[in-house]
């Protein structure tokens, strides 16, 4: 017999109903996406601010391609996007093909790869600080893609692929003074571990009652200057 108490302690109603409620918020999100073929997968909070603050100056990089691709090449000067899925990497080539974005964008395929996680290969100081161990570590090469380029280079940088804890780890140096980071489904309890190198950063969350994109706004060097956001 269960008793009052133990009904209420027991989560798995709790989440049989969170479960429930979920389902018309995905029938409306998905049913939205559809109608906006153009959108990326990310909540409309977030691409309401990304139309407004991304220009045509920014060169980018993303973990994770697809829609989003097109919607930030569209909208910028330079993109480096990195896929790990090889069937899916030949769909999107040729959907910037067909965008006429080739210029634009540079597709970078690193599938899984073994030898797996090398600890004492160097990366930024954040590894030491969390102590974090990749609960998947045939994606070190993927999330490794961006320490090959110079520090403070990239205006944004997308979080929203495989290995994500790595890839924040490894992103921070790499974003200039006033950029901005992009973590999708930052709600996620396995991903708070890569936010270490954003917590004092000014984060603007976006929420569709599903999921959050969350936006983290690097400090510019100098305290007085203007930025975008």
């Amino acid at each position: 017999m269960i008793t009052v108490a133990r009904f209420f302690e027991d989560p798995w109603w709790l989440d049989f109903a969170k479960r429930i409620i979920r389902l018309p918020l995905k029938a409306i999100y998905y049913s939205w996406l559809r109608l906006h073929p153009d959108y990326p997968w990310l909540t409309y909070g977030a691409i309401r601010w990304l139309k407004r603050h991304l220009h045509p100056s920014m060169v980018g990089f993303e973990w994770g391609s697809g829609r989003s691709t097109l919607f930030f090449a569209q909208r910028v000067h330079k993109l480096y996007t990195v896929e790990h899925d090889r069937q899916w990497y030949e769909t999107v080539r040729q959907m910037i093909q067909q965008a006429q974005l080739q210029d634009k964008v540079e597709l970078i395929l690193i599938p899984p790869h073994k030898p797996a996680f090398d600890p004492a290969k160097p990366r930024t100081p954040w590894w030491a600080q969390s102590g974090y161990v990749p609960g998947k570590p045939q994606y070190a090469q993927y999330a490794d893609a961006i320490l090959q380029f110079p520090d403070a280079f990239f205006d944004f940088i997308v979080v929203d692929g495989r290995e994500r804890v790595s890839c924040l780890l490894n992103a921070e140096p790499k974003l200039k003074p006033g950029g901005f980071l992009l973590l999708d489904n930052a709600e996620r309890r396995e991903y708070q571990p890569g936010i270490l190198p954003y917590r004092t950063w000014r984060r603007l969350d976006f929420s569709n009652g599903l999921t959050i994109s969350s936006i983290f706004l690097k400090p510019s060097q100098d305290a007085g200057a203007k930025t975008l956001f």
